[in-house]
């Protein structure tokens, strides 16, 4: 099994995990909790859960001859998810997954000048198709929602986030990544949770219990997928968050959504998909000989 391969399933779990996370921040938006709240429980929440297992492992994961890029890492993190945030709170479900799903694209482009990885003249005509399918999302007539710019905002930054994740996977652990991610963005959020703050009932806490269990999974997956495999192969994984994301949104809160977001997050879709499947051809070709 090719590391890319291994990074493509550890993406798909994340993809899995991050949706219900997100359907849970939607939730909790509806119930009235305050993003400064959101945000700073989503950090929060994953560093308890985590304290066990740093616990067992003993001083190791705090440990890191990287601190400047774990501090750069968490604030485009918290910038994303704040922007993930604001947007599922104020659109339906399937724009703002679809535009902040926009994120392989961005990667394409800042793995290339940051990371040096190699992009040919198809991954760029992909990555251009797939931005024009942002642009069917933001509504070409004019209808234009100042929370999907909040949207693209999440994805760009996202982006930044998983570039610099992959750069710390070449000398850091898992275990590192998610301790210094999740200390760092609890200490960046906890000023703004506490001037905005409004004590939680048990349901309201309870749906914040969640979304930080499903968090600290997706983040133990995507961490795990970057360790893996390059950005340009896990990255377009997360265009599969758009039609679960449109079904869910569907079934659980009826929003149906109109013929340029169904249009847009095609065409994301597919650009994402082909420039998986050309890099992760060759990967391809050695795990069917693997299973001969």
């Amino acid at each position: 099994m090719t590391g890319n391969f291994r990074g493509v399933l550890w993406a798909l779990g994340s993809v899995i995990f991050m949706t219900c996370m997100g359907l849970v921040i939607k939730h909790l938006g509806a119930l009235g909790v305050p993003l400064a709240m959101i945000v700073f429980f989503r950090q929060a929440l994953v560093l308890l859960i985590s304290l066990p297992w740093f616990v067992r492992m003993g001083p190791g994961p705090f440990r890191t001859r990287r601190p400047g890029t774990h501090l750069l890492r968490a604030l485009f993190s918290v910038i994303a998810f704040c922007g993930l945030a604001f947007a599922l709170d104020r659109l339906i479900l399937a724009d703002a997954i679809a535009l902040s799903s926009s994120t392989p694209l961005w990667s394409i482009v800042g793995s290339v000048f940051l990371l040096g990885e190699t992009v040919r003249v198809r991954r760029w005509t992909a990555t251009v198709i797939g931005f024009i399918g942002v642009l069917c999302i933001v509504r070409p007539e004019g209808h234009f929602e100042w929370a999907m710019l909040a949207a693209i905002s999440s994805a760009f930054f996202g982006s930044l986030s998983k570039i610099t994740l992959k750069k710390l996977t070449e000398t850091d652990s898992v275990g590192q990544i998610i301790v210094h991610f999740s200390l760092i963005g609890t200490i960046l959020t906890v000023g703004p949770c506490l001037y905005f703050w409004r004590t939680p009932d048990l349901v309201q806490a309870a749906w914040m219990g969640a979304m930080g269990g499903f968090a600290f999974i997706g983040q133990f997956c995507i961490s795990k997928a970057f360790s893996h495999g390059d950005v340009t192969v896990v990255g377009p994984m997360d265009f599969l968050r758009m039609p679960l994301a449109a079904l869910l949104g569907m079934v659980l809160f009826a929003e149906v959504p109109d013929v340029w977001t169904v249009a847009g997050m095609a065409i994301i879709a597919i650009s994402s998909a082909y420039i998986a499947r050309r890099e992760a051809q060759a990967g391809v070709i050695a795990i069917s000989s693997e299973r001969l």
